[in-house]
């Protein structure tokens, strides 16, 4: 028997209800999960990755941070972190509300987040920043006013120089205004841009590494020596050695101003008479082509060919370890009559960017490097007149104990070194010898003094340093280095293969 329910016994819910429940259950569901992509979006924007700290953006693909930090540090980079927090100990004393002396800031700008295609290395640019600390902390201890060192990161190869350069000038004014910048970078269009429109905005400018010939701008000074007088040095060593015939290897690479110019000098100045010759064909390569390794190669090849004394080498660091691995395995040096055994490579200061580890990997090439350096702490060595801030370079001094497990031979910390105390001095004097001056001078003032350095030269760890009317520095020794290997410790206990430049000689 079927039973078959009363009407009404069991209701059923209309079909409309059913609808209207699921539809609002999937409404429900799809709120959450905006709401829950909302939230992780908010977190990743206002996370400190993002925005890294307030004046600093992360910018460009992969991102980085760049800017100008409104505190005046930030730590780009955990390789930095130790120096950044000195150099923010040392501002905190000379801003804190009881120190009652007057303070400008003066900015370090130069690519802080370098990536592999940076001619510089990690390794450099903590070395800068060391040396730039040594000159504000000296500065301060004796003068006023007072130097506040304020971080400025333009990216990896500057790429983001007109954003920082826009937050530099916005602090030009106030009560403690930016008066300076020291470092600028490496010899690039970039970097050359970059100075010509802080010099424009009235700012001092004192550059470290700079050495390209043609990188000027009309409140720019350069403490480094230029690739015209590098060029000079190396030619004028290699002429004592008795080398003859040298090949000219260049980076014709748009924009890169130092191998331009480098190459220029070189081959203005090192043909000296029938026997000191330049090899009729100049080596052309082009490090911004994904084949320039390749190019590497068969101008090695080629070289077999020519077979020189000597081959100078107008590029930049990072090309160079590849060129050196490419001369070592060339086809002619497996042959039993080749006479062109032992090879010599002579190039610029680039080669100081490159870390002890990249060095090392060079000096295993089997091809005896030289190069002009930017500075180097024995320099000094077979002189009385030492400056003083050579000193701390030396054994004993301030830079071996407070950094002890670096080393200053590739001459970066030395020179970022000058260029802040180059803008020191000149705040010294605009300011004048009794203290009557503006406590605060401006940034023309401060450039005003760069011209009248003669009879008070800046003391610096590369020399008593002067400048001509278009800021080439006068006064700069230039160590002609040789690149060798040694064992060392790395960042733990163990050994490791460390390269370093071993100093042969000093032109004066």
């Amino acid at each position: 028997m079927v039973v078959t329910p009363r009407q009404g016994t069991y209701p059923s819910r209309p079909r409309w209800t059913r609808r209207r429940l699921y539809r609002t259950l999937g409404w429900a569901a799809i709120a959450l999960v905006v709401a829950a992509l909302v939230t992780v979006g908010l977190v990743w924007w206002l996370s400190p990755e993002r925005h890294c700290t307030e004046g600093v953006e992360q910018r460009g693909t992969p991102a980085e941070c760049v800017g100008v930090p409104d505190s005046g540090t930030f730590v780009f980079t955990d390789d930095l972190r130790a120096i950044t927090d000195r150099i923010a100990k040392e501002n905190a004393d000379i801003t804190a509300e009881d120190a009652k002396t007057p303070y400008v800031e003066v900015a370090y700008l130069t690519t802080l987040t370098v990536r592999d295609d940076d001619s510089n290395s990690a390794e450099s640019v903590r070395h800068e920043l060391q040396g730039a600390y040594l000159a504000q902390v000296r500065h301060n201890a004796a003068y006023s006013p007072k130097i506040k060192l304020i971080l400025a990161n333009p990216g990896s190869r500057s790429r983001h120089w007109q954003f920082t350069v826009e937050k530099l000038k916005a602090r030009t004014g106030g009560d403690h205004p930016l008066v300076a910048v020291a470092g600028i970078g490496p010899s690039t269009e970039e970097n050359k841009a970059a100075a010509s429109a802080l010099s424009d905005a009235g700012l001092a400018l004192a550059a470290s590494t700079a050495t390209a010939t043609d990188m000027v701008a009309e409140r720019l000074v350069r403490v480094a020596p230029p690739n015209s007088a590098q060029a000079r040095a190396a030619a004028s060593y290699l002429h004592d050695e008795g080398y003859d015939t040298a090949a000219l290897v260049v980076d014709k690479a748009s924009g890169n101003l130092y191998a331009r110019t480098l190459a220029e000098e070189f081959a203005h100045v090192y043909p000296r008479d029938t026997r000191s010759r330049l090899a009729e064909r100049r080596y052309v390569y082009d490090s911004s082509q994904e084949s320039w390794g390749n190019q590497m190669h068969f101008l090695a090849e080629a070289l077999c060919d020519e077979r020189p004394d000597v081959v100078f080498f107008a590029g930049r660091g990072k090309q160079l370890g590849r060129f050196l691995t490419e001369l070592a395995d060339r086809t002619c040096r497996g042959e039993q009559d080749d006479a062109w055994q032992n090879v010599t490579v002579m190039t610029g200061d680039d080669t100081s960017n490159l870390s002890s580890a990249q060095l090392a990997e060079s000096a295993d090439k089997g091809v005896r490097l030289l190069f002009t350096g930017l500075a180097h702490p024995r320099m000094w060595d077979d002189r009385d007149d030492i400056p003083d801030p050579a000193r701390e370079f030396a054994p004993g001094g301030r830079m071996t104990e407070w950094f002890p497990s670096d080393t200053h031979d590739d001459g970066q910390a030395m020179v970022a070194h000058d260029s802040v105390a180059v803008i020191g001095k000149a705040l010294q004097m605009a300011r004048g010898e009794n203290g009557s001056g503006n406590p605060r001078p401006d940034g023309k003032a401060v450039a005003a003094m760069f011209q009248v350095m003669i009879s008070q030269k800046a003391h610096g760890a590369g020399g008593y340093l002067s400048f001509t009317e278009k800021g080439t520095v006068v006064g700069h020794g230039i160590p002609i280095l040789e690149l060798v290997r040694r064992e060392g410790k790395s960042g733990g206990d163990e050994d490791q293969l460390q390269g370093t430049a071993r100093l042969r000689k000093v032109v004066w």
